[in-house]
């Protein structure tokens, strides 16, 4: 069983880590082409249909896929009851969608929103019938597989929205992109879904009460969370305008660059894995120790990287209307150090099955959001930026309180070790090398190569001197 672990582990790592190294750098690559053709409005308007999207998905899925997962015996006929559930939700979405669409324009005050959203809401009808499909995927750890039909839709994706950008689409381009890479995804699920399941003209809720159950915390928490991830779009996009949404939006889109190259290992390898030793305490608290290790030592250096370049970056491949704002992308790369992290912890409680912790958890946040999005807007986006900053490094300590030291094993001093240690190392280099270039008058090139090679050295030292055992680390994640 041991063995099967490893194997399950180190497949998954490596193709999931492929996968994600292709879709990440090839959006952070499209975001830099895409600043040049389109205009802040653009992704101002594409941001708010992300926002309707990203909010009405998981009424597609309520949580099902994780309770598949994370319930090891299930039969046919649940699973036939479950799709159609699936099913349901999905054209219960599209009528939503289209039925408020209109309302919603009307809210931005943004007459093209409506037909925006009237497009984008076929992706739900395609989710529908392939949700499940990439659920017993993850389920059975057929990591190579999902990381092929991932990269065949992501550049599907490419394709489309490159084409109709350079052809004067708009923000169309973008809405056309995100429907096919969905359409080709789906149809790909099917396609080698339907081979190991046909789902059943069977349905019986009964049966499936422990699934609802699990899902609909889990989907509480999940909406909960997203209202406290985006309200600070929700509000920017209504009260500060479309085109400093767009500014906004954009940079948030540079740093979850490459969080995404973590973000699927987290969700399906370590969430599949930490699952099916939940039940054992200690090994579950090692198995988060060294996960954190690990993420700490990529994350941290590659956001800290992005701050410490964000001027040149701005003004070199974004231009005058992006880098006069360059202080918000250094903002929000300190942001998502602290939120990957809580995005770990979640996951962390989905797999010891606490799908109820992660709701009042993120019940409890969404007011104290609230507050500091509002007093931040006084400032514009920067304002907001460095308030959901503080805000993230306060809450560590109820998190570890309520979260983390019920579930695993752990003193506070352990935890605080693992977040700030790494951090302040690194942060350390990042201030001398700053220090440094006070006293230099360069072209942006070089002083993004003289930065970046500065940052190496830092990022090596910082590997030899106080992480050499981190391959021991991914070792002992494939041994367990």
């Amino acid at each position: 069983m041991k063995n099967s672990y490893k194997k399950e582990a180190v497949s998954g790592v490596k193709w999931t880590g492929l996968s994600s190294i292709f879709t990440a750098g090839g959006s952070f690559v499209l975001i830099l082409v895409l600043t040049n053709i389109l205009g802040k409005e653009d992704f101002g308007l594409f941001a708010l249909v992300n926002i309707v999207v990203g909010f009405s998905a998981e009424f597609v899925d309520i949580g099902i896929s994780q309770a598949i997962i994370q319930k090891q015996e299930i039969n046919k006929k649940q699973l036939s009851t479950l799709y159609w559930v699936n099913i349901f939700l999905a054209l219960l979405v599209f009528l939503v969608i289209n039925a408020s669409k209109g309302f919603i324009g009307d809210f931005y005050e943004e007459a093209e929103l409506p037909k925006l959203l009237g497009l984008v809401s076929f992706s739900f009808l395609f989710s529908g019938l392939s949700a499940q499909y990439q659920a017993l995927l993850q389920k059975e750890l057929r990591f190579k597989l999902m990381a092929s039909l991932d990269i065949i839709a992501f550049t599907v994706y490419l394709s489309v929205t490159l084409s109709m950008a350079y052809l004067g689409y708009g923000v169309y381009a973008l809405v056309w992109g995100t429907l096919a890479r969905t359409g080709v995804k789906s149809i790909l699920l099917l396609i080698t879904g339907l081979k190991a399941h046909i789902p059943r003209l069977y349905f019986n809720l009964k049966e499936v009460k422990y699934f609802l159950n699990f899902g609909s915390f889990r989907t509480g928490s999940f909406l909960v969370s997203f209202l406290n991830t985006q309200l600070d779009s929700i509000l920017i996009g209504k009260f500060i305008g479309v085109g400093e949404l767009g500014v906004y939006d954009v940079f948030k889109r540079i740093v979850q660059q490459p969080i995404r190259l973590l973000s699927p290992i987290i969700q399906k390898v370590t969430y599949p894995l930490m699952a099916k030793v939940h039940e054992d305490k200690l090994r579950v608290t090692q198995m988060f120790k060294k996960i954190l290790e690990l993420l700490n030592a990529i994350r941290i250096p590659i956001l800290i990287g992005i701050a410490l370049v964000a001027p040149e970056i701005t003004r070199l491949f974004l231009g005058d209307e992006w880098s006069e704002s360059y202080y918000v992308l250094q903002i929000l790369a300190l942001v998502f150090i602290f939120r990957t992290m809580q995005s770990f912890f979640g996951q962390a409680m989905l797999a010891s099955g606490k799908a109820k912790w992660g709701f009042y958890n993120n019940l409890i946040m969404l007011p104290m959001n609230l507050i500091t999005i509002y007093i931040g807007s006084y400032w514009g986006i920067l304002g907001i930026s460095v308030g959901i900053l503080i805000q993230t490094i306060i809450i560590i300590f109820p998190i570890y309180t309520f979260i983390i030291k019920p579930l695993f094993d752990i003193n506070l001093n352990q935890f605080l070790s693992l977040i700030f240690k790494d951090l302040a190392i690194i942060l350390l280099g990042t201030l001398i090398i700053l220090f440094t270039f006070q006293s230099l008058d360069l072209l942006d090139v070089f002083a993004l190569i003289l930065k970046a090679i500065l940052f190496s050295i830092v990022f090596i030292g910082y590997i030899l001197l106080f992480k050499k055992n981190i391959i021991s680390y991914s070792k002992y994640l494939m041994s367990k």
